[in-house]
């Protein structure tokens, strides 16, 4: 039987949103009878139900690191992952054995998948979310306060943000620490939310454009900021689906 492997940078949430839609994308055009070997960090791997739950035959592979000189000991010494066709993405892209090998040395920035023909709409139209039911929700914390006060990350931006008693303004990356992970937490405070204001270079920004892609809250008024001075990513994408 064939394998396919599916390696791709994890340097932070972010790209677990990015590439599961690109695995999800990947396991539509193979049969299901054939196993995917996906190389998943181990702080990683709690976002594996959320993400992945509906997908069949995913064969998760559990890393202490993605280092390509870690990973070239299992590639090179396994006949079952040496043999298979790799889906690899990023510096890892150098165990690929088609055309994209090497391709992220033409990467403009970290999240460039137009080298790999991946488009942002494909992207977008593959992501899928699975709430669950949360251990700990911090959600209903932040509700309780949600419609008296605002939650201000950044007082330089209060003028820019129009603030009323009636708009939150959060940091979610500071809020939900990275190892926590708490997406369905956040996915309950949207559902809640009548507006919301957030930092537009966070990964549960992106996480927000996708469930506002999907229609999967209902909240209409959402603005996104930037607090850096620079290009606010995806900006042309949310014009478009906001």
């Amino acid at each position: 039987m064939s394998h396919h492997l599916f390696i791709h940078p994890q340097k932070d949430l972010r790209d677990m949103l990015i590439y599961s839609s690109v695995l999800r994308k990947i396991r539509s055009e193979i049969s299901e009878d054939i196993p995917i070997h996906y190389f998943i960090l181990h702080k990683h791997v709690v976002h594996v139900p959320f993400l992945f739950k509906d997908l069949k035959n995913i064969q998760f592979v559990e890393m202490d690191s993605l280092n390509p000189k870690t990973l070239k000991l299992f590639i090179t010494f396994s006949k079952k992952y040496s043999t298979s066709t790799k889906h690899c993405f990023g510096e890892i892209d150098i165990f690929r054995n088609d055309s994209k090998k090497d391709a992220h040395l033409s990467m403009t920035h970290d999240h460039d998948l137009s080298i790999y023909d991946i488009t942002d709409k494909m992207i977008f139209d593959n992501f899928r979310y699975f709430p669950q039911v949360a251990t700990k929700d911090n959600s209903k914390f932040i509700k309780k306060f949600s419609n008296t006060i605002n939650i201000i990350s950044s007082i330089s931006s209060t003028e820019a943000m129009n603030l009323t008693k009636n708009k939150v303004w959060v940091d979610f990356s500071k809020m939900f620490p990275a190892e926590d992970a708490f997406f369905h937490d956040s996915y309950t405070l949207f559902n809640h939310a009548n507006s919301i204001h957030s930092l537009g270079n966070s990964a549960l920004t992106v996480f927000l454009m996708f469930l506002k892609y999907h229609n999967m809250i209902n909240v209409k008024d959402i603005h996104l900021f930037n607090e850096e001075e620079t290009v606010l990513l995806y900006q042309d994408i949310w014009t478009e689906i906001n």
